[in-house]
């Protein structure tokens, strides 16, 4: 069982939930479709250059 909870634009107040299950049509839909766009996103960053990971210093942020 798989719940969904629509939130309202420009609130955090929820909208609608529904109750949807593994095999729900929707649900499979939108799990494939994120996972092909993230992967097609970080497939389509550039590269970042070897110089720049060899001299590359992580920045702590307070």
């Amino acid at each position: 069982m798989t719940y969904c909870v629509a939130i309202r634009g420009d609130t955090f107040t929820p909208g609608t939930h529904d109750v949807l299950s593994e095999d729900d049509e929707y649900l499979l839909g939108l799990r494939g479709a994120w996972s092909e766009n993230i992967r097609a996103a970080l497939e389509g960053l550039p590269e970042q250059p070897l110089a720049a990971l060899e001299t590359a210093r992580v920045a702590r942020i307070a």
